[in-house]
């Protein structure tokens, strides 16, 4: 990435001048680190933590690679987030990565504390308040706490298609099916997904409309989506 070397120019410059400052080895890191060469990256991140091991964002981003790295053994990923968060609980990063660890791990109910406690930190990131939401979808005893989310989301931005499909999601659940009809519908008028269309589908089959059932479904099979193939359906078909 051209960027990334050209601003190490500048760096590198500065490094011979500073060669103690953190804030330059640290932005050293962070190029390395976001063209993914993480052996450099840790080689200057590890230089910050000598000089200061209090900086802002170092044990996150360690974090974040050491879970890049190695999926089989998390627990120093799993400890960098814990540091972040002792020295900078008002960093939401590390909330919302360190739950990462605990859906691969299966671990519902911790995931979803460490995601609300992002949008706690941060509750106008939509980015954050989409993943958090959703993944509530997936526990019932969170589901209340979700939707108070996606609807904080809907107030920040009210022509978000995300938000209003994953607002569906919530009335489906809930078994208010025309309410979800509604907030699908849209959805699809700000973006016509298919998996939306497939979604849709089967709340007309719980309302038994048979007709506009078939009609989604066939939408959703036309859409053309990148993102999406058949074990898309499978993957999103609701029981």
């Amino acid at each position: 990435n051209c960027y990334y070397q050209d601003s190490r120019k500048i760096l590198f410059r500065a490094l011979k001048k500073f060669p103690k400052n953190p804030h330059v080895l640290f932005s050293l890191g962070y190029s390395y680190d976001e063209e993914r060469n993480f052996a450099k990256a840790i080689e200057y991140y590890l230089e910050v933590q000598k000089i200061d091991t209090f900086a802002y964002g170092l044990h996150n981003n360690l974090g974040y690679i050491y879970w890049s790295l190695d999926k089989k053994n998390l627990a120093k990923a799993e400890m960098e987030y814990a540091i972040e968060i002792q020295y900078h609980p008002l960093n939401p990063l590390p909330y919302a990565n360190r739950a990462l660890i605990y859906r691969y791990r299966g671990d519902i109910k911790k995931a979803l504390e460490d995601y609300f406690k992002a949008t706690e930190v941060d509750p106008h990131d939509l980015e954050r308040l989409f993943t958090a939401a959703r993944y509530s979808q997936q526990n019932e005893i969170s589901q209340k706490k979700g939707i108070s989310l996606i609807n904080k989301a809907l107030k920040i931005s009210p022509n978000s298609w995300r938000a209003w499909e994953i607002k569906a999601g919530f009335y489906y659940n809930e078994k208010k099916y025309k309410k979800a009809e509604s907030a699908y519908l849209k959805s699809l008028k700000l973006a016509p997904r298919s998996i939306t269309f497939y979604e849709l589908s089967w709340t007309y089959s719980k309302m038994k409309m048979t007709d506009l059932a078939k009609e989604a479904y066939y939408k959703a099979k036309a859409v053309k989506d990148p993102n999406c193939d058949d074990s898309c359906f499978e993957y999103h078909a609701r029981k």
